[in-house]
């Protein structure tokens, strides 16, 4: 059986502090992401990455 994929702009919930590095699932610690965003980030913190400044630069990721 082959795995699907989600399409690269499909919307997933990216964590502020990765799983890897004991983050929660609680609410303060999720933001949306598009897929390929998310995968690419990987278990990267996300403060002072490229992604997070494009955030904050935008307001939003969508």
């Amino acid at each position: 059986m082959l795995a699907s994929v989600p399409a690269l702009c499909a919307p997933t919930l990216d964590h502020v502090i990765p799983q890897a590095r004991r983050g929660s699932h609680k609410e303060k610690n999720l933001l949306p992401a598009h897929f390929s965003c998310n995968a690419a980030r990987g278990s990267k913190a996300l403060k002072g990455s490229i992604l997070h400044q494009k955030r904050m630069s935008s307001g939003t990721h969508f």
